[in-house]
């Protein structure tokens, strides 16, 4: 090997490379992640984004009260179905009593299907209005000691079994905070396995540029005291170019890609194979996307009926469509699917419009 191709192996490794929970002792295959995203991270999404080369991915957010008084059956089962199989996974808890979290993860612990996770993601991240009333989701961040105590109660309940307790969380809640080194360093001595930052605060929602500075600034809280758990970072990873970019400058252990992948499960094979160097990368054609998009309904149809599967494949459509050619049109068509069929049919005449387009 030359020189120069050691200088690069190098520049390869620094970026992508495997993670070790230090604490458990689990060890991720590459540190390129799906984020836990409602409405999209159902479990066939997630099977795509394994085989495309996710390392690890996370179910939508589960309701932690709604387990410990409904259990883990009915509604909650399709949030939280998963295919251990398929490689790492993390169920997503939200809620805002410890109480709550102690009795979901004895649940998920007593189940033949959900005890199969390799850990637990607790959210400390969601904006969304009708969640933060609750006191749930980002709230908590304003709640420190409550947070400290969730991550415990999660701790405890998990001792013995190997699984991960990890937090997903913002840089801050009101929209020029910064609260994040701190609040890091709380969830950490409570028991925190790893620790994923979104680098944009509660009042920002999904606006703006997410600031890789909290970031680095909370990896460097972790290692000043001595705390030896994986960060990894969220917010604006959009290709290879971002992601080595904010290892680099954070000093964070890797990323969790969430809405550059909607519509884009391939996005994570792209990306590695970018890092790696690779003159070709995987590129889909109309006809290959037509493919992933059944392949996604039919799993969600398996997962919970047609009527209710095509509903929401509506949105998901609207993002694999997004950017191709008549893409306006298609995507104003997609919102009136009803049936299996007419999935089919709208990406029959999708697929004859992009190839028409090259001849």
């Amino acid at each position: 090997m030359s020189h120069t191709e050691k200088q690069n192996t190098k520049i390869i490794e620094s970026v992508l490379h495997p993670i070790t929970l230090s604490r458990t002792g689990q060890t991720i295959e590459n540190n390129i992640w799906l984020a836990p995203m409602a409405g999209t991270s159902d479990l066939p999404f997630r099977s795509l984004c394994r085989r495309f080369g996710a390392g690890l991915t996370v179910t939508e957010l589960v309701s932690a009260r709604g387990i410990r008084f409904s259990g883990t059956e009915g509604g909650n089962a399709r949030y939280m179905a998963i295919e251990p199989a398929a490689g790492p996974v993390w169920i997503q808890l939200f809620g805002y009593e410890a109480d709550d979290f102690a009795a979901a993860c004895e649940a998920i612990l007593a189940h033949p299907l959900y005890s199969q996770c390799d850990g637990i993601d607790i959210n400390m991240g969601c904006p969304v209005k009708k969640v933060v009333r609750t006191g749930a989701g980002s709230a908590l961040l304003e709640r420190p000691q409550v947070a400290a105590a969730i991550v415990q109660a999660v701790r405890t309940a998990l001792r013995g079994t190997g699984k991960s307790v990890s937090v997903k969380f913002r840089k801050g809640f009101a929209a020029h905070s910064c609260t994040a080194p701190d609040f890091a360093l709380r969830l950490a001595e409570a028991g925190a396995d790893l620790l994923t930052l979104h680098g944009r605060t509660t009042a920002q929602m999904y606006s703006g540029a997410a600031d890789w500075q909290s970031i680095k600034a909370t990896a460097q809280a972790l290692n000043e005291h001595g705390i030896d758990i994986p960060l990894i970072a969220n917010g604006d990873v959009d290709s290879a170019a971002a992601v080595s970019a904010v290892i680099r400058e954070t000093g964070a252990a890797g990323v969790m890609i969430g809405r550059a992948a909607q519509g884009k499960p391939w996005i994570f094979k792209t990306i590695v194979q970018t890092l790696q160097g690779k003159s070709q990368r995987f590129s889909p054609t109309a006809e290959v996307i037509c493919k992933i998009v059944m392949e996604h309904l039919d799993g969600l149809i398996e997962l919970c009926g047609e009527s209710v599967a095509v509903r929401e494949m509506r949105a998901q459509l609207h993002d694999y469509l997004k950017g191709s050619h008549k893409a306006a049109s298609f995507r104003e068509q997609s919102v009136k699917v009803v049936t299996r069929s007419d999935v089919i049919a709208l990406l029959t005449n999708w697929c004859r419009a992009q190839e028409n387009r090259l001849s």
